[in-house]
């Protein structure tokens, strides 16, 4: 039980960090993207009151940013570090969250196993509720 609580925690990390890097829908938060070289940039997202919400970087291919390096994504109204996860061109290479005070790493397979596995059960729901 305690296994599939800190892979539904970690799963839930990664679904808000890959929602918060692509879109800031929240009119109080602001995202400032820097160019650092060519095809290098940074991006902070800070809220309302100006605090540093997450921050990562982006790499340039063709017209498109897609996520590089690590970024990392801070707990509410703190500078603690809830969740870091490192890309490369795109690729997630791993996740590390924060539970009970220590990170817990996922590898990219287990991220996508979990995914997998989440989205079986959900089918075979579905496929129950039309007998």
């Amino acid at each position: 039980m305690k296994k599939l609580t800190i892979l539904l925690t970690l799963l839930l990390a990664v679904t808000l960090t890959v929602n918060a890097q692509n879109e800031v829908t929240n009119p109080t938060q602001e995202k400032v993207i820097k160019k650092v070289s060519n095809d290098t940039y940074t991006v902070e997202i800070k809220n309302i009151d100006g605090l540093l919400i997450q921050k990562g970087e982006y790499f340039r291919s063709g017209n498109d940013l897609i996520p590089n390096g690590t970024w990392i994504l801070y707990a509410h109204n703190s500078t603690d570090i809830l969740t870091r996860i490192k890309y490369d061109k795109g690729q997630q290479l791993w996740l590390e969250t924060k539970i009970d005070g220590q990170f817990k790493r996922m590898d990219n397979d287990a991220i996508k196993i979990h995914q997998l596995e989440t989205k079986i059960a959900s089918l075979e729901k579905r496929i129950d509720s039309l007998d």
